[in-house]
């Protein structure tokens, strides 16, 4: 699930047990979403002091250990949120940790993580599901003439229903803002298709056009 494998529900228990225990003197995660699992711990009794919440923006759509490969994280980011009380010296600890397996280590508020993983991670897989799923009941008529761009397309569509449910459903507001945004887009077009005229496909055209200007950005950015 392109920087999105890891997530569990219950961070803020295990994180309360792990500490009552001393199990350690640092703690992170890598849970997929950050203010709503931060405010848990903090509500749990955590201590805030030593905890740096984590999210390695690396994975695939593929899960389990025969899906792993030794270079997942190496020159990709990993997003560091951690609490206004969190000893620096954790944050350095969790930070050479990640740049041990090859991560760049990125220090951002929770919430500002939240709404960046919603348009770069969370919209994509629903947009990526919602396509994938006109093809839930196979057309082997239809399907013969499918290439590499609805399987490129669709790839990430292969994560796990149930674990997506609970990223989702942490970061519900902000993926909801961004899928409407998505869906306006696409509103449109449908709208200016069933319209006569140039002005119609005009509006296609910009939609287009601005697709190939994102499309570029993230190419020079993502490798």
């Amino acid at each position: 699930m392109d920087g999105d494998q890891g997530f569990a529900c219950d961070v803020d228990s295990v994180l309360k047990e792990l500490q009552a225990r001393d199990a350690g003197t640092v703690y992170t995660d890598v849970a997929s979403t950050k203010a709503r699992i931060l405010a848990e711990a903090e509500q749990a009794g955590c201590d805030m002091a030593t905890y740096v919440p984590g999210h390695p923006m690396a994975g695939r759509e593929l899960s389990g250990p025969a899906a792993a490969c030794a270079d997942l994280f190496v020159n990709r980011p990993w997003a560091l949120c951690p609490h206004p009380v969190t000893l620096p010296g954790a944050v350095r600890v969790v930070a050479h940790v990640v740049a041990i397996c090859g991560g760049l280590p990125k220090v951002l508020p929770p919430e500002i993580h939240d709404r960046i993983v919603a348009q770069v991670s969370h919209v994509p897989h629903l947009v990526s599901a919602a396509l994938a799923a006109r093809f839930a009941t196979p057309d082997e008529n239809v399907l013969s003439l499918a290439g590499r761009g609805l399987r490129d397309t669709t790839r990430i569509a292969s994560g796990a229903p149930t674990l997506w449910r609970d990223i989702l459903e942490h970061n519900a507001d902000q993926v909801a803002t961004v899928l409407e945004d998505v869906v306006r887009d696409l509103a449109e077009a449908a709208r200016a298709l069933r319209s006569s005229g140039r002005a119609g496909i005009s509006r296609v055209t910009d939609l287009l056009t601005r697709g190939n200007r994102g499309r570029r950005h993230i190419a020079e950015r993502v490798a």
